[in-house]
């Protein structure tokens, strides 16, 4: 049997509400760690404000439940910008 989806793809999700992820970010030096207690898809990291341009090692994941560390060189005591699928208005975060 054939299966037409009858919206595009990126309208698929449209009305569908994400749970809360339960993200964590802390920093200690230049390593970010991240934690999540509900999988998490398409996490953007980004810096806000005026200063040196970072080096990231990765600021666009998916995520499951435990760490990952990322690596920020430059970020020095800039706020992070957060965002991620269910959450399409950037958050502004301290770490």
């Amino acid at each position: 049997m054939l299966h037409v989806l009858t919206e595009p793809s990126s309208l698929q999700f449209r009305y569908y509400t994400f749970p809360d992820p339960g993200l964590s970010i802390s920093k200690s030096g230049d390593t970010l760690k991240i934690s999540v207690e509900a999988p998490l898809r398409g996490l953007k990291i980004s810096a806000v404000g005026e200063g040196p341009e970072v080096k990231w090692s990765d600021n666009a994941l998916d995520l499951w439940p435990g760490h990952v560390e990322v690596v920020a060189e430059g970020l020095g005591s800039r706020k992070l910008s957060v965002q991620y699928l269910g959450s399409e208005h950037g958050t502004e975060i301290s770490v």
